[in-house]
């Protein structure tokens, strides 16, 4: 009776296949214990949207008055554009007397 050898390669073949196997049966069963928990979403965030368009909204939208640049106050102002010199950095540090004396 003739016995069967396995020739090498066959045999590294089905060592990386079982490697293979058992690695991707672990990380399975890791992402599954370590699956993050659905995120709790309020019942008023649940509720369908009503398709109905309110009109009276749109209206009081069109009918707000626009103010105008120079009716602003000061303090409400935009500028128009920011230059260099307004985006300076001014130290709040006091001087020191001691380092400002001329020797």
């Amino acid at each position: 009776m003739k016995t069967r050898r396995f020739s090498k390669d066959i045999l590294m073949l089905a060592i990386l296949t079982v490697i293979t196997v058992f690695t991707w049966i672990g990380v399975d069963v890791y992402r599954a214990f370590n699956k993050p928990t659905p995120p709790i979403v309020p019942a008023e965030q649940l509720l369908p949207l009503n398709p109905k368009l309110e009109t009276r909204v749109i209206d009081d939208l069109t009918s707000r008055q626009m103010l105008e640049r120079e009716t602003l106050t000061p303090q409400e102002a935009i500028p128009e554009e920011i230059s260099e010199e307004s985006t300076e950095v001014v130290s709040e540090e006091p001087a020191n007397e001691e380092t400002n004396t001329e020797p």
